[in-house]
This record gives structure tokens, sequence and C-alpha cells, in this order.
């Protein structure tokens, strides 16, 4: 929100009657909110019928600003099932096998690591929406629409991302998947940190020695029970707030 300049129709702020507000899935995007800006938020959050957030600390915000609780819910990217994805994406026309590169913001670290990941593996690289600085030998995909976007993160190999939906497919494929957190100014590690905290993934984040990781293959097991619980908490929080 605070990426927006504070714009209040996110907030619905003009929307009077109350039993009409209701969020699924926001996010903040922040630890905390700027003391300037506390005061207008409480005023705006008070005035939902219903607040579910992304975030364990969405909901501690919310429930400092407001003393209300809201519902911990999936993105919505995770309320289809990699079956469910597969039915929609377009067909693989990729027919090698791939690190795929998935870039909020260029980063040489991660083309480095990714490097590395490709030549121990003997892997080509692919990446969405290739930067030109971007110093490595790969296929770039500049133009990928959203069914081929799904489709290069469905049949990659491995992942390197520094974007919460980059994780988000990542887990949700049952991927192996590394992640480079930004700096604060990007207001996306909030988003990452939470979700590798809620699925037990927070070994994915590529530190120092960057190398010393790339051996580290994951087990889904307990996640995708995770997943498959908070999955049906979620659709259960939907059904909730469109029959009330």
């Amino acid at each position: 929100m605070e990426s927006t300049g504070f714009d209040k129709n996110y907030l619905l702020y003009n929307i009077i009657d109350s039993s009409k507000k209701t969020s699924y899935a926001a996010s903040f995007g922040v630890d905390s909110i700027s003391e300037a800006l506390v005061e207008e938020y409480a005023d705006c959050l008070k005035k939902f019928n219903r607040i579910s957030v992304r975030e364990y600390s969405g909901a501690k915000i919310v429930k400092d600003l407001t003393g209300k609780v809201a519902s911990i819910v999936l993105d919505p990217t995770f309320l289809l099932t990699k079956d469910e994805w597969s039915e929609l994406v377009a067909k693989r026309h990729i027919e090698y096998e791939y690190v795929l590169i998935y870039q909020l913001a260029y980063s040489e670290k991660l083309i480095a690591f990714a490097k590395y990941l490709a030549q121990k593996h003997c892997l080509k690289i692919v990446t969405i929406n290739g930067n030109p600085r971007q110093i490595v030998r790969g296929r770039y995909i500049m133009t990928a629409g959203p069914t081929d976007w799904v489709g290069l993160f469905l049949n990659a190999k491995y992942i390197v991302t520094n974007s919460f939906h980059g994780v988000a497919f990542s887990l949700n494929f049952n991927k192996d998947f590394y992640v480079e957190l930004l700096s604060d100014k990007f207001g996306v590690n909030t988003r990452i940190t939470n979700i590798l905290e809620i699925f037990s993934m927070e070994n994915r984040i590529i530190r120092s020695p960057i190398y010393d990781m790339t051996d580290n293959s994951i087990d889904y097991n307990a996640a995708n029970e995770k997943l498959e619980q908070l999955r049906d908490d979620s659709y259960a929080y939907l059904k909730d707030i469109l029959m009330s």
C-alpha cells in the first residue's frame, strides 16, 4: 500500500457501507506502518467488515491498528493446484531442461548463482524479461503471455528468483528453487520471508558463500500437506464471506 503513495482507493475509502468491505489476501509489503500514516490506516481498516491478509506480519499490523483479528489466507495463485494450472498453460515450447531466471529487479549475484547452478548440472538458462545488462548465455524471453509465463515455471528444472510470485509458483509446482532477498526499497522481502516461513523453506534464501547450497533438493511432503490445509482454509474463508 505504501508503494502506491497511500492511495485510499485501494482501501475502499469511498465505500460508505462497511458490510461491503472485505479483503482477501491483502499485503502491506512491509513489517510496520510509518508513523505518519498510522492514524489514516487505522481509520480506513476499522471500517472493513472482514480482513484477510497473506502474511503473519500483516495480521499483526491489522491487530495493532484496529484490534481486529485478520485471517491468514493464501495468495490467490495458490488456489489452483499444480494440475489445474497445468490444464491452462501453453504447450511446452522448450524441449531441453533449463534453469529459469525470473527477476523483479536485476541482480548480479542472482545471475552468478544461476550460471553456476546451470553449469554444475549441465543445464541451459532461460530468463523471462531478460535485461540487456544480464551477461549470461541463455534464452531471453521478452514477450511471455500469461500461459507461457506459467508454463516456463511448470517445466523448469530449477528456478532462481527474487520475486514473491516467483517463489509462490515454485512452491505450488514443487520446484527446486532459490530466492534472493532484495534491498528494502523494493518492499517485497516481507512477502517472501513470510511465505518461506509458512512452508519452512527459509533455507532456500541465497546466502554467502552462494555455491554451498546448490545440492539441496526439496522434500515437498510436509509443504504439500500444509498447502492443502491452507488452501482448504482459504476456500472456506471465501465461501463464508460470499454467503454472509
